[in-house]
């Protein structure tokens, strides 16, 4: 069926900060070329057990961070994320907060290609052009490397991309999977 409305909320990522667990979903207006209406945040204080939506956190159906991957980077003390609209046709866009900043998105900062701006989602740019969906971010302390990998529905690949910094530049995808 066509669907129109609140018809799901589906989650994108999950990160443990504060002592409390996160899950950032987005919620689906319709199936119809993927129409997000918002995506957001729940919150669980009693690991898992029962979950509060945060009114606090809350990004627009046309935002980057629609869907999103989440790193606690201990070493600097800031939560990543790696964002895409909804439908897995955008390109990769970053963000960040502080762990204690989770619920406050007046401080979460957006990189714009060559520095952070806190609380003006939309000065943020592509890392690089490419069409995503299903993103996982990680640090690996063994190479010294970032590494995304993520979902490529118009190539039918599961890719692999690294680099150094977290802004870039991040090298061409490897593929891992085809026709998956």
């Amino acid at each position: 069926s066509r669907g129109e409305g609140d018809i799901s909320s589906i989650p994108t990522s999950a990160v443990h900060a504060n002592g409390c667990e996160y899950i950032h979903y987005f919620n689906i207006k319709t199936w119809v070329n993927w129409t997000t209406e918002y995506s957001g945040m729940y919150k669980s204080s009693d690991k898992g057990r029962t979950w509060t939506k945060l009114e606090s956190v809350r990004f627009g159906g046309d935002s980057h961070f629609g869907i999103v991957s989440y790193w606690n980077h201990k070493k600097d003390g800031y939560i990543y994320m790696i964002g895409t609209q909804s439908g897995r046709g955008d390109s990769p866009y970053l963000g960040r907060f502080r762990e204690g900043d989770i619920e406050d998105m007046s401080k979460y900062q957006y990189w714009n290609g060559s520095e952070w701006i806190t609380g003006k989602e939309e000065v943020v740019t592509p890392l690089f052009t490419d069409r995503m969906g299903e993103m996982s971010l990680a640090w690996i302390d063994s190479i010294g490397k970032w590494v995304l990998m993520n979902m490529s529905e118009r190539r039918a690949q599961v890719c692999l991309r690294v680099a150094d910094s977290i802004t870039g530049p991040w090298s061409e995808p490897k593929h891992l999977c085809y026709n998956y």
